[in-house]
């Protein structure tokens, strides 16, 4: 049995079906791109009411507009060669009629035409027909392409589409069509049984999905994604954080010696660039980019970047932008927190010969740091009402897969589905080396054969390296089996938090020093070696911002203090400083 016949069935599956649903029907010309493109518009929706040529309409016309915003990964100078329309869920049966096709460029970021067919294909400027023929459309789920008998003069932004649909024999429902639907009043429509409407009576965000073709040029190197942290912590120990690309070679030449350049923008950090030695035609690859490195004063704000190949003969993919939010303690790579509409995958074990497991995310790291908590997102309870009632903990595993710290057991309860979890360690677990894991251990279902697959997961294809792992038929964690790799499973969403403080540490030549009470409320007493000369002590915050300056020690009835009055509850660093050593001890306040 391979490993990942170990993990959820049903989520294999499930992946499967969708693969195969999208498979094309008839193929597009050339190299592909499908719009709208916005990665901040992720979710796709579906419509019924004519948004693509609708099989139980005997006449219908169409007019959408797709803003420059939306079409991303073609330059200007690429004629387009062919459009596609795809089918969620397609008729009863295939039927056949006519098809004609315009477009238009635009700079428009809004529709902005009229109702009237006839005038709006002329003004401001014509439409270009681009196909008028036969089609018909498939009783498939998919996409169906039209290859054009004109190319399309693409000169780059946005196009207006525009087409007219006719069949002797319409049948009686509709298909499903994959759309759009973030803009406003972006699409206008009418049917009839009648004759091809002369005005279009239906306004409507839901604008059909595309796929346009069109026939690559020699050199083009692609940024097709980036990954970077959904959050990352503004801390010396995670900083600069690495950012991932996919780069590909959609031309019809090799590639030699591509730079690949890490962009920051404001408070991201500094330019990094790597050399892809070769990229053949058609192939992909991943680049590391160690660039990410919030600045000071970013904290709780999103910080953007992109990734850029240098300009070429398709420079609309040549750049791919993305943006984590900066923290002060959290990190993980969940895409989009906070928000709701993320987390539909879902992933667990079912073998019966190892129905236990740790589901986790690998963290690199710059120097030690203390892990407090970690944050799991538990699955909604339609899509496995196995959770309720089994236990899970949270672990921190050093890079070698050895436990350093576990949470105490969580019973998952009804209300929690859906939601985030938050698994505390009894103590924070201080981690060391280039990296370290955190996530979630899994153990035996409750009730013997109802397997739960606890763990929410977000889409991530192609899977970034070096950050999914799993220990699979070891929720003990006895270090007999390292964690292993998977890059087939999505994003795995987990959150760890960070004690934003600095480590304790002591200079060589610093004496012992005795600190107390802990928790401290109103006063933080020392206990200081006698005749070690003038000390001064300082209390810094989460982010190593001095809250208490480092001032010659009060002293009450002989005893030296520092004064926490006033301080929000939480953890510090007490530092304190003499002529010939210095001492750092973290500290709680109450």
């Amino acid at each position: 049995m391979t490993p990942l016949s170990q993990f959820k069935r049903r989520a294999l599956a499930f992946a499967v079906l969708v693969a195969t649903a999208g498979a094309a029907l008839a193929q597009p010309v050339g190299t592909t791109v499908v719009v709208p493109g916005q990665a901040s518009h992720p979710n796709i929706t579906t419509s019924t009411l004519s948004r693509g040529p609708d099989p139980s309409k005997n006449y219908q016309r169409v007019l959408a507009v797709y803003p420059p915003a939306d079409v991303l990964g073609i330059g200007p100078g690429l004629p387009l060669q062919s459009l596609g329309f795809r089918l969620r869920t397609p008729a009863t049966a295939a039927v056949s009629g006519t098809l004609r096709l315009w477009l238009r460029n635009t700079t428009d970021p809004n529709y902005a035409l009229t109702n009237v067919w006839a005038y709006s294909l002329q003004n401001p400027v014509p439409f270009q027909l681009v196909y008028s023929g036969p089609l018909t459309i498939p009783a498939v789920a998919g996409w169906f392409d039209v290859a054009f008998q004109t190319p399309f003069a693409y000169t780059g932004g946005g196009f207006y589409l525009a087409y007219e649909w006719e069949t002797t024999a319409p049948i009686a429902a509709s298909g499903v069509y994959d759309c759009k639907d973030f803009l406003p009043q972006s699409l206008q429509n009418a049917v009839s049984a009648t004759a091809l409407p002369p005005t279009l009576n239906q306004i409507s965000p839901y604008r059909p999905i595309l796929r346009l073709g069109y026939l690559p040029p020699a050199q083009d190197a692609a940024v097709l994604r980036v990954y970077g942290p959904g959050k990352v912590a503004q801390q010396a120990c995670v900083a600069p954080y690495p950012v991932q690309a996919v780069v590909a070679n959609r031309g019809t030449q090799p590639l030699a010696n591509v730079p690949v350049t890490f962009v920051p923008g404001p408070g991201a950090g500094q330019a990094v660039t790597v050399t892809i030695p070769s990229l053949a035609v058609g192939a992909e690859t991943t680049v590391r980019l160690p660039g990410l490195a919030p600045a000071a004063g970013t904290t709780g704000s999103y910080v953007r970047y992109a990734v850029q190949v240098p300009p070429d003969q398709n420079t609309g993919n040549d750049t791919q932008a993305d943006s984590t939010l900066a923290t002060a303690r959290e990190l993980t790579y969940t895409n989009g927190f906070p928000g709701s509409a993320f987390g539909t995958g879902y992933i667990g074990f079912d073998s019966p010969l190892a129905n236990t497991g740790t589901l986790l995310c690998r963290y690199p790291l710059r120097a030690p740091a203390l892990v407090s908590s970690v944050r799991i997102r538990l699955v909604a309870n339609n899509l496995s009402p196995n959770l309720a009632g089994n236990t899970i903990f949270g672990v921190v595993l050093d890079e070698q897969g050895r436990l350093l710290g576990r949470s105490a057991d969580a019973v998952i309860t009804a209300a929690q589905n859906g939601g985030w979890l938050t698994l505390p360690l009894p103590t924070p677990v201080r981690v060391t080396g280039r990296a370290f894991f955190a996530g979630l251990a899994q153990t035996r279902p409750r009730v013997a054969g109802r397997y739960y697959y606890p763990l929410a997961t977000q889409t991530e294809n192609p899977v970034r390296d070096s950050a999914y792992y799993s220990v699979v038929g070891d929720s003990a964690l006895t270090g007999l089996k390292p964690p292993r790799e998977f890059r087939t499973l999505g994003r795995f969403m987990v959150e760890v938090n960070l004690e934003s403080a600095p480590l304790a540490v002591r200079s060589a030549a610093a004496p012992w020093v005795g600190v107390w009470p802990v928790p401290a409320h109103e006063r933080l007493n020392l206990t200081l070696p006698a005749g070690g000369g003038p000390t001064t002590a300082a209390l810094l915050d989460a982010t190593g911002r001095v809250v208490r300056p480092a001032l010659l020690l009060s002293e009450i009835a002989g005893q030296k203090y520092v004064d926490v009055s006033g301080l929000p509850p939480g953890i510090y660093v007490l530092r304190v400083q003499a002529s010939t050593w210095e001492l750092h001890r973290r500290v709680v306040v109450e």
